[in-house]
């Protein structure tokens, strides 16, 4: 009859719209994965400077509100593990502001120490959350090491995420510090 044929027309046309869009929105996806994997150390920088580390990061959407973070100072290896409030799209926003304030913190504020570079980066991320008419707490739970092979030190800061030491730390000296929430 007409009207079953109109009306399958008006759903093939619904179908093609709807997959028109959803491709749009994967395709948007796919491009802020590539940008979110930018700003993630690559295996190269982990291999040269932590040879038997790996790093095992597998998001649960497209992208996600976890990274990792790797930096190399004069005198010290830091590294990071951080899980920024929300999920998919919103926590993504979040762990690229965690991670320039963490890339503030030691590049532009030279600071070394843990608890310091947590400090600044929880002052950073509130300042760039403070800019909005409405009000955003938003953050990250964060583990933080600062690795001095030269003086066989190990310095750790965190909030919520947990430390695993994993090897012999004999005549090893190591300290942890607690730091204030950043989310």
């Amino acid at each position: 009859s007409y009207e079953i044929k109109k009306r399958t027309r008006q759903i093939l046309q619904q179908r093609q719209e709807l997959e028109q869009v959803h491709q749009e929105v994967l395709d948007s996806l796919t491009y802020a994965k590539r940008l979110q994997t930018a700003i993630l150390p690559p295996d190269s920088h982990f291999d040269r400077l932590l040879p038997d580390s790996f790093v095992l990061y597998l998001p649960k959407d497209i992208v996600a509100g976890d990274f990792y973070w790797l930096e190399e100072t004069a005198d010290t290896i830091l590294v990071a593990a951080a899980d920024c409030t929300g999920h998919g799209v919103p926590g993504a926003m979040v762990s690229v502001v965690c991670n320039n304030a963490l890339n503030r913190a030691v590049k532009e504020f030279s600071l070394g120490s843990p608890a310091g570079i947590l400090g600044m980066t929880s002052i950073l991320v509130d300042e760039t959350f403070a800019r909005s008419q409405e009000i955003v707490k938003d953050g990250m739970d964060i583990s933080f090491c600062v690795i001095d092979f030269k003086n066989s030190k190990l310095r750790w800061a965190g909030d919520i995420i947990q430390f695993g030491l994993y090897r012999s730390m004999l005549n090893h000296n190591w300290e942890a510090q607690r730091c204030k929430s950043m989310s």
